[in-house]
């Protein structure tokens, strides 16, 4: 018995700096992937808000020249109402000046 003691000791340490090397592997590739990866997208398309509304949900949503105000739910997405984004921006700016 004396002889399993070793081997199982050197399997158990080998085991270990495997899963230890897979793990340190693991995080830099997320790290690097990370830095990589924009902040945040720059374009045509995002969404500006969103609101639950018990089992449906209000989006606010930037597609091109426009920003829609969309419901979402079981019976499907209607438009509410559309404005240019432009105006949606002067809207905006009116609300946060004192």
């Amino acid at each position: 018995m004396a002889g399993i003691n070793p081997s199982l000791t050197g399997y158990m340490l080998r085991v270990g700096l495997g899963l230890a090397l897979l793990a340190l592997a693991g995080g830099g590739i997320v790290f690097f992937h990370r830095r990589r990866a924009p902040r945040s997208v720059k374009g045509a398309v995002g969404v500006l808000a969103s609101l639950p509304l018990g089992r449906d949900v209000l989006f606010i949503v930037r597609l091109g020249p426009e920003v829609f105000a969309l419901a979402t739910g079981n019976s499907g997405t209607r438009v509410i109402s559309r404005w240019p984004y432009e105006e949606w921006k002067r809207f905006g700016d009116e609300n946060s000046s004192p």
